[in-house]
């Protein structure tokens, strides 16, 4: 599982050929099927608001369904792993946006880090081409509130305050869950899953312009009745903007899971990535291993219980600006139980020595709750208690939701409490991290309302009285937190479909506008995008189309000048276009992906950052079914 490396200038793309013939050599039988999840379906109702950027408006699954003649040698099965409930409500007035499967191939790009552009409220700063440092925020509460999730189990960020979403292999993804509290944001990664009562597997290859490729395969399988393996593998290399900023990234996943029982499943999972991204500050060159064991078990109806004890390491190569190996060693336990119109979760997990190896919580305790006492009306309530080094934290968060079907649906979101953020700075290539304890005290109010296929919502968000702490990203490492003052903002969305288009053409898009920024750092005066969309399908669901032109304007807002000091500066203003095409015929793929289609070369996040000119992306992904 380690990373093709070479030579003083290792590169992924080197291995791109050797690991695919792995993958695609395993045989793959015809007698192998997979059953249906076991797992009982979420009794708690979603929210019906569709928020279609991202794109989850779009249908399920439009591939063909299986037309192959099943036989006798069908009757061998293998039970999937179990899949974990998770009945929290989706939509822009929740403020969580999920793409299934399905969703998520229907949008390519480098990395998890175009989907989360694409969604409402979120603020994404980059620091030039795919592969530099970025810095994800949003509601302006500023760096070290970013966690990422994959199947319940956190992924530590060694060496960092957040994970750098560009270095988060896609390829076996099932479905990516954003939420945006009025705490933080959180990514639920779910790893693919036997998906029918067939094996699966996949292959995606692009290139484009600034010597850009990608590689990503999957492989999917039943072993006997119950075992069910999968491999994946997930490449990207660039030259980067002018071919002046090199990054490259490798990610390998393998893993096994066992049925004890139909209700009960074991997997042990091994990842394994490495990085490099030199000729600039803060080079990156290292590999990362995580080797990990869970359990999951449906004890009875509507209760299942998920545990995990994992161990990730990271081991700097030469040119690393890290010196040093880093490790977190974790443990997670979590149950969750659904009875008619109630649904809560409870959660302990720990680590062991956290905070020498990265800014995450050594011992955390958490609950969440929803209770829907009536169709038309729903609570939520969520409340966390961590500590960070010296920082303990306590944090609560309410939602209240009320509507009938076509009326407008209204909304109350409230969030209190104190909670750790983590800090980074580096002495001899050695990250030193402490933590400070920044308050919470937020509300957002508003109404959305949904009609056949139109949507719209409103809302004002208030946030007050937090410490704001950099991203700790090479661009504002070792920065002080700042103080800010109370912000206070708007944001809006809307979708429909266009007359007398057969739902063939949907416009779209959103915007949040912040006239008292309260002086805090990455928060825009003004974010918005909109954007026309194509989607159709023909002959029985054969071809289908697929287009989006879309238009993205950010506002000035206050970054670092340098690492020098804690001066912030304004940034200018700028509009960007993208097109994206997709053409499906069958099970193949074919993608093009024009980024900044009017090439306006002088956008920026960060001074002297240039964002890249017009980028341009194409590929083929091919599915298999047998």
């Amino acid at each position: 599982m380690m990373p093709c490396r070479g030579g003083a200038r290792p590169r992924p793309r080197r291995c791109f050929g050797l690991a695919f013939l792995l993958l695609l050599a395993l045989p793959v039988p015809a007698w192998t099927q997979v059953r249906p999840d076991t797992v009982a379906a979420d009794t708690a109702a979603r929210d019906t608001i569709l928020v279609p950027i991202p794109p989850t408006a779009v249908s399920a699954d439009t591939l063909p369904s299986d037309s192959l003649r099943r036989t006798a040698r069908d009757s061998v099965q293998a039970t999937p792993f179990p899949s974990y409930p998770s009945p929290l409500p989706i939509g822009w007035g929740a403020g969580r946006w999920e793409w299934d499967r399905a969703a998520l191939w229907r949008y390519h790009g480098y990395s998890l880090l175009e989907f989360l552009e694409r969604t409402p409220g979120f603020t994404v700063v980059r620091a030039g081409d795919h592969g530099q440092p970025v810095g994800i925020t949003a509601l302006g509460l500023g760096g070290g509130r970013l966690r990422v999730f994959i199947d319940g189990f956190e992924i530590d960020p060694l060496g960092y305050t957040s994970v750098d979403l560009q270095q988060v292999g896609t390829a076996d993804l099932e479905s990516v869950r954003i939420e945006r509290d009025l705490s933080g944001i959180r990514i639920e990664l779910s790893s693919i899953r036997a998906p029918e009562s067939r094996p699966f597997s996949a292959v995606e290859a692009g290139t484009g312009v600034w010597e850009a490729k990608l590689l990503r395969g999957v492989l999917v399988r039943g072993v006997g009745g119950r075992s069910v393996i999968t491999a994946s593998y997930d490449a990207v290399t660039t030259e980067g903007y002018r071919f002046d900023a090199p990054f490259s990234m490798v990610a390998a996943r393998a893993a096994w899971s066992y049925a004890v029982s139909e209700r009960t499943g074991l997997q042990l999972e091994i990842r394994n990535s490495g990085v490099e991204r030199l000729e600039g500050a803060y080079n990156e060159n290292y590999d990362r291993r995580t080797i990990l064991l869970r359990g999951r078990s449906r004890i009875r109806d509507g209760l299942v219980v998920d545990g995990a004890l994992g161990r990730a390491w990271r081991k700097p190569a030469t040119d690393d600006f890290l010196a040093t190996d880093l490790a977190s060693v974790q443990g997670m336990l979590r149950a969750s139980y659904t009875r008619g119109i109630t649904w809560g979760e409870a959660l302990v997990r720990v680590r062991d020595d956290a905070l020498t190896s990265s800014a995450s919580p050594r011992l955390e305790l958490a609950t969440r709750a929803i209770f829907r006492p009536l169709p038309w009306a729903s609570a939520e309530s969520e409340l966390r208690t961590s500590r960070l080094g010296d920082a303990g934290a306590l944090v609560w968060r309410a939602t209240g939701r009320a509507g009938r079907t076509g009326a407008p649906t209204v909304f109350l979101s409230l969030a209190g409490g104190a909670q750790g953020v983590g800090l980074v700075a580096d002495e001899d290539s050695i990250p030193q991290f402490s933590s400070i304890s920044s308050t919470v005290a937020a509300v957002r109010i508003g109404a959305e309302i949904t009609r056949n296929v139109f949507s719209a919502g409103l809302a004002g968000v208030n946030v007050a009285g937090a410490r704001i702490a950099p991203f700790g990203a090479a661009f504002d490492r070792g920065l002080p937190a700042r103080d800010a003052d109370a912000a206070r903002g708007l944001e809006a969305h809307a979708s429909g479909v266009l007359p007398r288009t057969g739902e063939f053409l949907r416009a779209e898009g959103w915007v949040s506008y912040w006239p008292t920024g309260g002086d805090r750092p990455y928060l825009p005066e003004l974010d918005a995008r909109a954007a026309l969309t194509a989607n159709g399908l023909f002959y029985d669901g054969q071809l289908e189309p697929s287009a989006s032109f879309q238009v993205a304007r950010r506002g000035s807002m206050l970054v670092p000048q340098g690492q020098a000091g804690a001066e912030y500066v304004s940034t200018t203003p700028y509009t960007l276009t993208n097109l994206f095409l997709q053409i499906r015929i069958l099970d193949i793929q074919a993608f093009g992906l024009w980024e900044n289609l009017l090439n306006y070369q002088s956008a920026a996040d960060l001074p002297g950052r240039p964002l890249p000119g017009q980028r341009l992306i194409y590929g083929i992904r091919w599915v298999f079914r047998d």
